[in-house]
């Protein structure tokens, strides 16, 4: 994977929300930023090697540092290898978009906007790059996160 350009490849089966997803395919962090405009209320959850897994309703733009800052990032977290799943409504797939915390801050890496529905998933050192096994089971209680709402 070429982190200069954030491209995802990936491919990968999980259950998530009840339902079935596949993250599959290339494309850059940017083209998928710009494709997943909602109309839904902006509401993003955070889970993993958090302090404080959490569901935030933004009412304002957040960048992916804040929301990170805002979850209180463990030390333990492997935040080279943090992921965004996005759906976008081009094709009503998921995607993966790995982020990089320290490039951001070095701003070698674009710090992306969150959108509607973002599931950011923070992988822990233990896991070994894994960052697909550690919080599915975070997931399958997403609605009974706390909701805390940035103004």
């Amino acid at each position: 994977m070429n982190s200069r350009n954030t491209s995802v490849v990936i491919a990968i089966s999980a259950w998530v929300l009840g339902m079935a997803f596949t993250i599959s395919g290339q494309q850059s962090a940017t083209e998928l930023a710009k494709s997943s405009k909602s109309s839904n209320p902006t509401i993003v959850t955070i889970v993993g090697a958090v302090h404080s897994p959490s569901r935030f309703e933004l009412r304002r733009q957040v960048r992916v540092s804040e929301l990170l800052e805002l979850a209180c990032v463990r030390r333990d977290a492997k935040t080279s290898e943090i992921m965004i799943i996005r759906r976008t409504p081009i094709d009503s797939m998921m995607h993966a978009i790995q982020v990089d915390r320290k490039r951001i801050s070095k701003h070698r890496a674009e710090d992306l906007v969150l959108e509607a529905d973002d599931i950011v998933i923070v992988p822990d050192k233990k896991n070994r790059g894994d960052c697909f096994s550690c919080p599915f089971d975070f997931l399958t209680n997403l609605n009974q996160l706390p909701l805390r709402i940035v103004e």
